[in-house]
C-alpha cells in the first residue's frame, strides 16, 4: 500500500532566507552609518540618536521573520521607514542611499511572499487569494503613509516639530504644542493598527474620527472639493477616511499581527471584535 504523502500546514507566511539575509546585512550597514553621522553630526543630537535606536529595532524583528515572517517583516519595515524618514529630514545621504536599497530588498521578500502563497496555498494556513493580498498591499501602504507625519511630530527633533506647531497655530488651534503631539500619537496609532494589522477595526474607527477631526481643524471642508486648489479641499482626505474605513468593517486579513494572535491564542471574544 502506498502511503500517501501528508504536507503540513505552516502557522505564518514564508519569505526568503536569502532576501532576509541581505535585508539583515543592509540594515546594518545602515545602522553603522547612522551611529558615524550621529557622532559627527553638528545637530544637537535628538535628531540623529533615534535612527540608530529604530535600525537596531529593525534588525531584532530581521532576525525574527526568520521564524515569523509576518510579525518580523511588518514591524521591521515600520522600524526601518521612521529612521528612514529622519534621515532623510536631515538629508543624511550615507544612511538614505543605502536605505534605498534595504526598502527594495523588503519589497522584494513581500512579493516572494505573495508568490508563494498564491503557488502553493495548500502549504499555508491562510492561502490568500490574490484579490486579498491586493487589499492587504492597499493596507499597508496607507499605515506606512502615516509614518512620515508622526515621525516629524515625535521622533524628528526640533526643526520639524516647530514647524508643524506654527502651522496648528496659524490654524488658529489653541495650545499647538500640546495639540501637535496628540496628533503625532494619533497618527502613530493608526500607522500600527494598519500596516501591522493590530488591532485593526478599533484604530481605523480611531483614525477615521481623527482624520475627520483634522480635515475640519485644516479649514478644507470649507475649501471646495478639489485638493490641488487654494488651501487644499476635501477630496484627498474623504478619499483616505473611505479607504481606511474599509478596513474597519473587514479587519486587516491574515498577512497581521491580529491573525498572530488569533492563531496562538484563545482571545476573549470582545478582542476579536476589535481585530
Amino acid at each position: 500500500m502506498q502511503k500517501q504523502r501528508v504536507v503540513r500546514a505552516k502557522s505564518s507566511f514564508e519569505g526568503s532566507h536569502i532576501i532576509t539575509s541581505l535585508t539583515l546585512l543592509g540594515l546594518m550597514i545602515c545602522f553603522v552609518m547612522a551611529l558615524r553621522e550621529h557622532y559627527i553630526s553638528v545637530l544637537p543630537g535628538a535628531e540623529t540618536y533615534f535612527i540608530p535606536i529604530w535600525l537596531a529595532l529593525a534588525m531584532c524583528f530581521s532576525l525574527i521573520s526568520f521564524k515569523n515572517f509576518t510579525c518580523g517583516f511588518l514591524i521591521s519595515v515600520f522600524s526601518m521607514l521612521i529612521a528612514w524618514r529622519i534621515a532623510g529630514i536631515y538629508h543624511m545621504l550615507s544612511v538614505m542611499v543605502p536605505l534605498i536599497i534595504v526598502f527594495a530588498l523588503f519589497l522584494s521578500n513581500f512579493i516572494y511572499c505573495v508568490h508563494k502563497n498564491l503557488k502553493s496555498p495548500t502549504r499555508y494556513l491562510h492561502p490568500l487569494s490574490l484579490f486579498i493580498w491586493q487589499l492587504t498591499f492597499i493596507r499597508l501602504y496607507i499605515g506606512f503613509d502615516f509614518i512620515p507625519h508622526f515621525t516629524e511630530k515625535l521622533f524628528a527633533g526640533p526643526v520639524p516639530r516647530f514647524a508643524d506647531i506654527r502651522a496648528f497655530a496659524n490654524l488658529g488651534i489653541t495650545d499647538p504644542v500640546f495639540f501637535v503631539y496628540l496628533a503625532g500619537c494619533c497618527e502613530l496609532g493608526a500607522a500600527i493598527a494598519l500596516s501591522l494589522g493590530f488591532l485593526t477595526r478599533l484604530g481605523s474607527i480611531a483614525a477615521v474620527l481623527y482624520l475627520l477631526m483634522a480635515t475640519y481643524l485644516g479649514h478644507h471642508f470649507i475649501d471646495g472639493f478639489i485638493w490641488a486648489g487654494p488651501g487644499g479641499g476635501w477630496e484627498f482626505a474623504v478619499m483616505w477616511i473611505m479607504l481606511i474605513l474599509s478596513f474597519a468593517v473587514t479587519g486587516a486579513n491574515a498577512f497581521s499581527i491580529d491573525q498572530v494572535l488569533s492563531d496562538r491564542f484563545t482571545l476573549p471574544r470582545w478582542i476579536q471584535k476589535l481585530m
